[in-house]
């Protein structure tokens, strides 16, 4: 399923893990494994096309599960989250964890 922004921002951490499915599954994995890698080298390690690379690393880094991690040449240099550090940064760019209060 193809998520936009906006989709990604108002989703719940529970909905979020549960996009962690398919494609973007195994790239997640062998970028967790390899370490920091360009969307090529990721292309190259999972024997996939970078037109369907690419687009899964975007989706991972929209979704909190990999970063940018600097540069190589002109290309991004990107790392793996784990589910906890996906959580906490869902959590930061949501608001935080804390419950917001309601007024009467």
């Amino acid at each position: 399923m193809k998520m936009k922004p906006e989709d990604i921002r108002d989703a719940s951490w529970n909905g979020l893990k549960e996009e962690m499915v398919g494609v973007r599954y195994v790239v997640w994995g062998v970028l967790r494994e390899c370490g920091p890698a360009t969307t090529r080298q990721l292309a190259e390690l999972t024997r996939m096309d970078l037109l369907i690379v690419r687009p899964r690393v975007t989706e991972l880094c929209q979704l909190g599960f990999a970063a940018l991690a600097g540069r190589e040449n002109r290309e991004g240099v990107y790392v793996a989250r784990s589910f906890d550090e996906a959580r906490r940064a869902h959590a930061e760019a949501n608001g935080g964890d804390r419950q917001l209060a309601m007024e009467l």
